[in-house]
């Protein structure tokens, strides 16, 4: 969206970005309207995506699995941290701004956790090399299998 709208400030970001998840549900109710399952990745802001969520569960009868991945505060802001320093992210982000007050937002009480029932798989991320793939498949095989 940064390529073809521009980007200028974190403002602009955050209002391309509410738009990008607008769409991501847009293209997940068109899914789930021809009873495909779906695969939705983001951080979502639960005041605005819950309601949404909740509405695809009540029109479609759609269940979900969430994936929330944890590690402590210092680990994850220095990740945001080093991925803003390696210049790989689009300038239009805005993470400049962001990092900034994301050590706030962090011991705020943030929790990645949506209030929208299903179920949930919580994979601690402290160590990449630890992560077991293969049991986080076997747990949403056997949750899809219910």
């Amino acid at each position: 969206m940064f390529e073809r709208l521009g980007w200028k400030d974190r403002e602009w970001a955050q209002i391309l970005g509410k738009a990008s998840v607008d769409m991501m549900f847009y293209f997940a109710r068109a899914e789930l309207e021809v009873d495909r399952s779906i695969i939705m990745d983001n951080t979502f802001n639960p005041v605005l995506s819950v309601p949404k969520f909740n509405d695809l569960k009540n029109q479609y009868g759609a269940d979900s699995i969430q994936i929330i991945c944890t590690a402590n505060n210092k680990i994850l802001f220095e990740r945001f941290k080093a991925r803003y320093e390696s210049d790989n992210r689009h300038p239009g982000h805005g993470d400049e701004a962001v990092l900034k007050g994301f050590w706030e937002h962090l011991i705020s009480g943030y929790s990645p956790f949506l209030d929208i029932g299903g179920s949930v798989i919580e994979v601690d991320t402290i160590d990449f090399a630890k992560v077991n793939y293969q049991e986080i498949l076997k747990q949403v095989k056997s949750l899809l299998a219910k």
